[in-house]
């Protein structure tokens, strides 16, 4: 960690929440990409998003073997709140031991269906409500750079989708095409 000035060092001892508050710091510099963090700085001002507080609380996860729930970065995104949140949490003996984090990473193997999550049912039931409607579609376009595998995209999409998909359709649509331009 880098922190912003000498006197922030001096000034906080070497305490259990300093040490916390150097892991934290660590891992925005390392997510973020920036140098000279200081304790009381917003994570969404340094450039943090979502996606990004995702990968902190995952390295935090990994790192000190502590379950924080996602919201309390966004509760005060700064590294002093985490860091006495990720104390509490380990005060009040809910730090995950290895086996624990290592399952908390196994894929879910099985065959019955599982539920959906609040924003997986309001889509459900809006395309339910109007079949035709595609506001929420996001379309897009990926460039592939490197040797191109298709057999292999196929196997992937139909693994995840459902195989009348789009993405499907579209991949043999494109296979024809290729093929016949050869």
């Amino acid at each position: 960690m880098k922190p912003r000035s000498r006197r922030w060092r001096r000034e906080r001892p070497e305490t259990l929440e300093f040490v916390v508050e150097a892991a934290v710091a660590r891992v925005w510099v390392e997510v973020l990409g920036c140098e000279g963090i200081g304790p009381g700085e917003n994570f969404f001002d340094l450039g943090g998003d979502s996606l990004r507080a995702m990968e902190v609380i995952s390295r935090l996860r990994a790192e000190l073997k502590v379950e924080l729930p996602l919201v309390r970065i966004f509760e005060d995104p700064t590294i002093q709140h985490l860091a006495a949140v990720i104390c509490e949490l380990q005060a009040a003996g809910t730090a995950m031991d290895s086996d624990e984090s290592s399952a908390a990473n196994l894929a879910v193997t099985t065959n019955r269906t599982l539920p959906l999550s609040f924003a997986q049912l309001t889509f459900w039931l809006l395309q339910q409500r109007d079949p035709q409607n595609y506001l929420y579609n996001e379309p897009r376009i990926l460039r592939i750079r490197g040797p191109f595998q298709a057999d292999i995209l196929e196997r992937s999409l139909n693994e995840i989708l459902p195989p009348p998909s789009g993405a499907a359709y579209a991949l043999r649509v494109w296979r024809r095409r290729t093929a016949a331009s050869n």
